[in-house]
């Protein structure tokens, strides 16, 4: 880990307040709020596969701009405004090398990232091109040739001088031809990678790949795959696409999942970039939008998918997928100033408060609530929709700052109950960022975790201290990431409801004052009701509690049947039975069956 500078490092004992404070009231109910929650929040893009087992990654995903044209039969892939709009091997970028494999496709970069991730249970999302163009050479190739369109204000500045960036030396774009360096594709060309995939892997219900991304960020394609598509995409020419790929990939592997538009923000969310292109305040009167019922995109988006599956029967969008950078000063962005970082701390109300308008965060005036938000456009657009956010970055993951906010955000996400989420941009294995995810997935070094059913938690004050909850169905230990955002140390009550600990509870810190290793500290010994807990300044603290099973909670049973659709319509006969073992009356939808079981209390009284 690179080192502070020595000056840094004596400036900072005169930024720590010399007293402790008395923290917010903290309170926690194990036989409440009870849902699951989602291995798949644990996510992160591109993530190398040492990475993903220390840090528990339960999703990789392949995705980004570079995968908008993708050529899986070459290993090609554009770089687009990213990198001159080149078109090379990813492997072989420093050199130019073109791709030397002799086993094409099935040595792909794609393929060895999906192999890499799957050997240690990793599921990778594989993007899927929607765009209509791919590299059509192994031969390294642009798309703006000065020689051909003339002078550019940029060039390629390591040798390849006849690479421009496709701006002429007045700010206007140069109209290429896509062919130069490009080739048409359809939707065959989608069906055919799938095809492949299965051939390689099996089918999704049976191990295979199980996610795909409809391409990435399509509402900038006009300025990301400009030599492409240099006009911006409306609504129609969203879901048109969108429905052919889906159609594509569901039409190969039935039992594939995709997720889609994966929108870049905030703006795509409500307009299309036809909207933008009206020019002047064209957000009141958004052309394209208001020749859509005036429907906000994503919404209309779902409502497309449902109104499909409403004809045909088919179900061809699984998650709704957004990503969410909030503004440019903290997203991917170092810890930054101190005002910075107080803006970072606060910002993660935007993912759950209804009532929190962000004026100092971002330009945006109105609650954001991008999960609440999503969740209402499902509910009534297409129900049973998962949600999804394949690309967020809420910066500062090299510095204390960002890990405390990388901790909260995991938590919110099982809070919320997000389906997906995929870190973009991340930390170094030793840097704080990576420690908020250890905090939840490999506290200890040996694979402790945090638990899969969420429990009820909450703060008096979430914008000092944040505590999650939730219970390991393994052994039913109820567990607990309490975060002090302050850089004072924070004395808290706090009360364990229906949770009798049967012995001492394992106390983890991650904190400011060693930023390179987690702290197990020495037990807790917490009782039923009242406690106190005393918090590190800038700190992050998991608690392992040892609860009684089935007490002080309500006597409730579990019943261990077959996994079914709608398994949470069975009722039992009778309600009140008791005893370790028999059989029982079952009703579902109107039938009746005989079912044996097995009843045994559940953790902290959760049926």
């Amino acid at each position: 880990m690179r080192r502070l500078p020595f000056v840094f490092l004596l400036l900072v004992p005169a930024l720590l307040p010399l007293t402790a404070a008395v923290g917010p009231t903290l309170t926690v109910d194990a036989n409440a709020g009870d849902a699951p929650i989602s291995d798949d929040i644990y996510g992160m893009n591109f993530n190398s596969p040492a990475m993903g087992t220390e840090l528990g990654a339960s999703v990789t995903r392949w995705g980004g701009n570079s995968t908008t044209r993708y050529n899986y039969l070459t290993d090609v892939s554009s770089k687009g405004a990213d990198w001159y709009f080149l078109s090379y091997v990813d492997e072989n970028m420093l050199n130019y090398r073109t791709s030397t494999s002799s086993n094409l496709p099935h040595d792909s970069t794609c393929n060895q990232f999906i192999d890499e991730h799957r050997a240690y249970g990793c599921s990778p999302i594989v993007t899927m091109p929607m765009i209509g163009w791919m590299p059509k050479s192994t031969e390294i190739a642009w798309s703006y040739s000065v020689a051909k369109y003339g002078e550019q204000q940029q060039v390629h500045p390591y040798g390849l001088n006849d690479a421009g960036n496709g701006i002429r030396p007045d700010g206007s774009h140069v109209n290429n031809d896509p062919n130069d360096s490009q080739m048409p594709i359809d939707d065959t060309w989608v069906s055919n990678w799938v095809t492949h995939l299965v051939s390689r892997y099996g089918p999704a219900a049976n191990g295979g790949i199980k996610l795909y991304s409809l391409d990435n960020e399509p509402m900038l394609w006009h300025e990301t795959h400009r030599d492409v598509h240099p006009d911006g995409l409306g609504y129609d020419g969203l879901w048109q696409r969108s429905r052919a790929c889906a159609a594509a990939i569901k039409g190969v592997d039935a039992g594939a999942q995709t997720l889609g538009p994966a929108l870049y923000g905030w703006q795509a969310f409500f307009w299309s970039q036809k909207d933008i292109e009206g020019g002047g305040e064209w957000w009141r009167n958004p052309l394209d939008r208001l020749a859509h019922d005036n429907i906000p995109l994503a919404e209309w988006y779902l409502k497309q998918f449902q109104d499909h599956e409403a004809t045909t029967g088919v179900r061809l969008l699984d998650y709704l997928d957004v990503h969410f950078y909030l503004d440019w000063s903290i997203s991917l962005a170092p810890a930054g100033t101190p005002a910075q970082q107080a803006t970072r701390l606060r910002s993660t109300r935007t993912l759950w408060d209804e009532t929190y308008i962000a004026s100092d965060e971002t330009w945006i005036r109105d609650p954001i609530a991008v999960i609440p938000r999503m969740r209402d456009w499902v509910a009534r657009r297409y129900p049973g929709t998962k949600l999804a956010i394949t690309e967020y970055n809420f910066g500062g993951l090299e510095h204390i700052n960002g890990a405390l906010v990388q901790a909260e955000v995991l938590g919110i996400f099982g809070r919320e109950r997000l389906d997906l989420a995929t870190l973009y941009g991340l930390p170094d294995l030793d840097q704080p960022g990576a420690f908020a995810f250890r905090m939840y997935r490999n506290i200890d070094g040996a694979g402790e975790r945090f638990g899969d059913r969420l429990r009820t938690a909450t703060s008096a004050n979430q914008d000092t201290v944040a505590i999650f909850a939730a219970q390991r169905s393994q052994d039913a230990a109820l567990t607990l990431v309490v975060i002090n955002k302050t850089n004072q140390e924070q004395t808290c009550a706090l009360t364990l409801n229906d949770c009798a600990p049967t012995g001492p509870s394992r106390h983890y810190r991650y904190a400011a004052s060693d930023v390179t290793a987690i702290a197990h500290l020495a037990d807790l010994n917490l009782n039923q009701g009242a406690n106190s807990l005393t918090l590190a300044p800038s700190s992050i603290t998991t608690i392992i509690v040892p609860c009684a099973q089935g007490e002080p909670g309500a006597a409730t049973r579990h019943i261990s049947i077959d996994t079914i659709p709608g398994a949470e319509a069975w009722t039992i006969d009778p309600p009140d039975a008791t005893g370790v073992a028999g059989s029982d009356a079952i009703h579902f939808n109107g039938l009746t069956a005989t079912r044996s079981y097995r009843l045994q209390p559940t953790p902290g009284g959760d049926g």
